[in-house]
């Protein structure tokens, strides 16, 4: 026997078993959702190419919906928590209705058995001509394609919403009647791909025009479409050739044969990712892409009259094959095959063979050629279970189109839409007061989010119906102990990535399920707290607090579906189902607090406190030890605040914990509400390495502020608190600027640290010249001051000291200035470093002549620090004029000048009438006499003399005057005979010269 008859007995034998064991099934429960259409591309890796026949379309290729602008979370932010009452809800009348619509409506050419979770059936076109047979379909935008029989191709355009208008019908070709068996669209650069008579045609989209430049081409006895390539825009096809399939390439300017490969007598293909199940002589073959394997699999049929092979795409994962008996009218099989010609779990057996078969996960839709339309599900291990059988009054096929329909402006779909948006609209726990608003936002988030649409539609003769299927949340509505394996299979069924909508109803079941659980289940015990555990992403846990008539925090909205059923659990009392509260909360604490699903968690912050809130007033009630490892960082902090409102009563527990935690800012919070600085400093000094970085960063320089305002001044504490302030890092002049509430702190602040920046010199400057000024005015300082300088003044003796040093001397034996010169020798070392504008220096001089009298303050102040600078800040008269009135002579020398030399002359003739005075004139001639300039001011000098100075008391101090004069005097003399005598040779050299001319 043959490898090829023995792989056919195989299949025969298995088909004849399966239906020995599993009889048709007509009806079975199962659930779907239409969502966005399953499609034609899908993107590969290889010259970043599209795979045509997988399920998940490009975005790009897919009609967009538009995003609301409405947020669910944002809706009911602001939302209190409310209660409402339940009753069982019941939609069977509604969604009888719809049946008995589908089923009593003369125009609808259908009757469908229906059940619970059907599809329905809506007419897109009802009136299409009835002459034709139509054979493919098509759609793009607002534009519909079919092809017929007799070659015709009908263009339908949607003028409005799900109103179309027949704008063409052209015949193909006007020599042949014959079918057009397939179109194939490319919407990415605009063209459509025809076959008929074995020919391919290109035309252009929407209009369904030729495309110019273009060549058909011929001898073509099936197509493909293989990939898409988003680099270069091109679309790749197969075209299937008596003795060879070959690949183009197109784009909006080009077709190319790019390959050829060796496969023969091919009638039959479909695509998946490397892989090509085809069909050749009644016999299914798998191809390879990459290797060129060919595996033979089993025969189309046993009839000596081979049956038309069915060959589809199986969801992305391989294929539906269906291979038949001797005749149309025989058992039939649908094998699912893997991309490696495996033959899965969950074949399907027909009791005949079907025209076409079309796979939607979780269904099969099978179309027969006596007019019915029969619906599979996947149910449990792969196989699948008959849900509806849709019998039509003629022959009808069924496809995929391109397109998604949105169904939303049939009665029924707006029926069902109104149902759904009813039964998922959040709405809040306890307190509603039916805003309005929240309503409409709510029902428009979900209006938004549900769209009854489908991209599977029949057509025939009767006109083109969109295939609709029903959601499947509208079903559960009772709450009796087998609700919970219906939802769980229903939940089952919502796999791989769920769009927002499939999202929201897995959450709505999930919640009824756990709802359930905790109703009938004997206890509430660790195996309920260990389901709500499992489904906390999807389920509130707040919700089982709820019940358990416990407190919760933060706004609890819940599905209004599910209501009247929660209300009605609340008055049941649950909590008697609770043998140990505490065990039953600590159990769930612990299960949350470090799960590795918080993220996932709405609101976990708000769970968390509502359950650790509870524990807290369980233990406290029942006088249990509570310790922090009970709680997370946040509840923690939150049960601290209760603690605080009793501090008194908690303030053990309180530093208790905070130590634990190594809360040392709350402790330090918590010392500066009792008024314990010391305690602070303490705490900051020995645990300054383990403080959080923020606190050193923002808070620690206020609370270092804090103490040392608040204790004791001394030298330790100044010491302990600049400590830190270096370890921090701190700016110590940002400090100091800080201090401005206590000026004696900040004073003893700079003084110890030195005042280094120009800021702290003034502050101190000024703290210093104030106190200064209170010394004079509360000692009566003046007095004294006074009598030391009329002291000074009547001291004729020319070689004292200066008033300043002679002042400085005689206070500093008087205890009563001890104060006052103190503040002097701070002001003078402040000075010493004076900047180049000498700021301090004249800040210091302008004060002092605010309060001086007799400038007594101002010649004290012209201190070494000061000479150099002081003909800067004080005029020289003005310094001259102030020495003259304290006869400080070697002060006044520095400052004399030939113009001022006469007034101070005749100053010192004021006292020149005792023997001291005459002295002091006498010793002011001799020191300055550089400064007589001219014989003017020697006579002058002569004139001003009394007459009690004798010529000889003189002599020595004015022969030398004279006698430098008249040197003077002579040299001059001299001076002008020679340049006399050297002008008149001149004079004579320059005649000479003349006569010789």
């Amino acid at each position: 026997m043959s490898d090829e008859n023995r792989v056919n007995s195989d299949v025969v034998d298995k088909l004849n078993d399966y239906v020995d064991k599993n009889p048709v099934e007509e009806d079975s429960e199962s659930n779907i959702e239409i969502t966005k259409n399953s499609t034609h591309l899908h993107s590969t890796h290889e010259d970043d190419e599209v795979n045509v026949l997988q399920e998940n379309v490009d975005e790009e290729l897919l009609p967009k919906r538009e995003e609301t602008g409405i947020e669910k979370d944002s809706l009911l932010e602001n939302e209190k928590n409310n209660t409402i009452v339940l009753e069982e809800q019941d939609n069977s009348k509604d969604i009888e209705s719809v049946q008995d619509k589908q089923e009593t409506d003369s125009k609808l050419p259908f009757k469908l058995t229906l059940d619970d979770d059907s599809f329905i059936v809506h007419p897109l076109i009802e009136h299409i001509p009835d002459e034709l047979e139509y054979t493919c379909f098509e759609s793009y935008e607002q534009n519909l394609y079919l092809g017929t029989e007799s070659g015709d191709l009908l263009h339908y355009f949607e003028i409005e919403k799900s109103n179309y208008m027949l704008v063409s019908q052209t015949k193909f070709n006007s020599e042949f009647n014959k079918p057009i068996d397939k179109i194939i669209l490319l919407p990415n650069i605009e063209r459509a791909l025809l076959l008929s008579n074995n020919t391919l045609t290109q035309f252009l989209l929407p209009e369904f025009a030729p495309a110019p430049n273009t060549e058909n081409i011929a001898n073509i006895s099936y197509l493909l479409l293989k990939s898409y390539s988003t680099n270069s825009n091109s679309y790749k096809i197969l075209l299937f050739l008596e003795n060879e399939v070959n690949e183009y390439r197109i784009t909006q300017t080009s077709t190319n044969l790019v390959r050829r490969y060796p496969w023969k007598s091919i009638s039959e293909a479909s695509l998946c990712d490397k892989s090509m199940m085809i069909a050749r002589s009644n016999h299914y073959e798998l191809i390879q892409a990459r290797s060129k394997e060919v595996t033979p699999l089993f025969k189309v049929s046993e009839s000596d009259e081979p049956l038309k092979p069915i060959i589809s795409s199986n969801n992305g994962t391989g294929f539906n094959v269906v291979t038949g008996g001797t005749s149309i009218d025989s058992t039939a099989m649908v094998f699912k095959v893997n991309k490696s010609g495996e033959i899965d779990s969950g074949n399907l057996v027909l009791d005949r063979y079907p025209d076409s078969v079309l796979s939607k996960s979780p269904y099969l839709i099978v179309n027969f050629n006596n007019n019915e339309i029969h619906i599979y599900k996947e149910v449990t291990n792969g196989d699948s279970a008959l849900i509806q059988i849709i019998k039509s009054q003629s022959k009808f096929n069924i496809c995929e189109s391109f397109k998604q329909f949105e169904c939303s402006n049939i009665e029924e779909a707006k029926k069902i839409k109104s149902l759904v948006t009813e039964k998922l609209r959040l709405v809040p726990l306890e307190e509603d007061n039916g805003d309005i608003f929240r309503i409409n936002g709510e029902n428009s988030y979900i209006n938004s989010l549900f769209k009854l649409s489908t991209s599977m539609l029949l057509y025939g003769k009767a006109g083109i119906y969109l295939l609709i299927q029903k959601p499947g949340i509208l079903r559960f509505d009772k709450y009796d102990e087998k609700e919970i394996e219906n939802v769980r299979g229903y939940i089952g069924s919502l796999r791989g990535d769920l769009t927002k909508y499939q999202q929201i109803e897995k959450e709505y079941l999930t919640a009824l399920k756990i709802l359930l659980y905790t109703l009938h289940n004997a206890a509430i015990d660790e195996k309920i707290i260990s389901k709500w555990y499992q489904v906390a992403e999807l389920v509130d846990i707040r919700l089982l607090l709820y019940l358990l008539d416990m407190e919760y925090y933060g706004n609890l909205c819940i599905f209004n579906g599910l209501k009247k059923f929660i209300e009605n659990l609340k008055l049941l009392k649950l909590i008697h189902k609770v043998k140990d509260k505490i065990s039953l909360i600590t159990l769930l604490n612990r299960k949350l607090i470090n799960c590795s699903k918080r993220e996932e968690i709405r609101d976990y912050n708000n769970v968390m406190k509502s359950i650790e809130m509870n524990l807290f007033h369980l233990l406290t009630e029942n006088n249990k030890e509570i310790t922090t490892d009970m709680f997370i960082e946040p509840i923690l902090n939150e049960i601290l605040l209760i603690l605080q409102e009793e501090p008194e009563k908690y303030s053990v527990l309180l530093k208790k914990i905070y130590l634990e935690k190594h809360n040392y800012t709350e402790l330090i919070t918590l010392f500066k509400n009792e008024g314990n600085a010391q305690e602070i400093l303490d705490l900051i000094v020995t645990k300054f390495s383990e403080l959080p970085k923020a606190y050193t960063a923002n808070e620690l320089i206020e609370d270092l502020i804090y103490i040392i305002n608040s204790l004791p001044l001394n030298n330790e504490i100044i010491k302990k608190t600049l400590s830190v302030v270096e370890k921090a890092n701190f700016n110590i002049n940002d400090f100091t600027d800080k201090l401005t509430s206590n000026v004696e702190v900040k004073v003893a602040v700079i003084e110890h640290i030195g005042a280094k920046s120009e800021v702290n010199k003034e502050f101190l400057l000024r703290y210093y010249l104030a106190n200064f000024q209170k010394e004079l005015e509360l000692n009566n300082l003046w007095e004294n001051l006074g009598k030391y300088a009329s002291e000074y003044t009547s001291d004729l003796n020319y070689y004292k000291s200066s008033l300043s040093d002679f002042l400085l001397i005689k206070l500093k034996y008087d205890s009563i200035f001890n104060d006052f010169l103190n503040y002097i020798q701070q002001i003078k070392l402040l000075c010493k470093d004076e900047t180049v504008d000498n700021s301090n220096i004249r800040l210091v001089l302008d004060d002092i002549k605010k309060i001086d009298i007799g400038n007594l303050l101002l010649m004290l102040f012209l201190m070494p620090e000061f000479i150099g600078i002081s003909d800067i800040l004080i005029s020289s008269d003005e310094l001259l004029s102030m020495y003259m009135l304290y006869n400080d002579f070697l002060n006044i020398e520095r400052y004399l000048k030939v113009e001022t030399f006469l007034k101070v002359f005749n100053h010192y003739l004021s006292f020149s009438g005792t023997p001291d005075g005459v002295k002091t004139v006498i010793t002011f001639l001799k020191r300055n006499c550089n400064t007589i300039v001219d014989n003017n001011m020697l006579v002058k000098i002569f004139e001003l003399l009394p007459d009690n100075f004798s010529v000889m008391s003189l002599f020595d101090v004015l022969f030398p005057i004279i006698k430098k004069r008249e040197g003077i005097k002579h040299k001059y003399y001299l001076e002008k005979a020679l340049a006399r005598n050297e002008l008149t040779s001149y004079s004579n050299t320059l005649n000479h010269f003349k006569c010789q001319e």
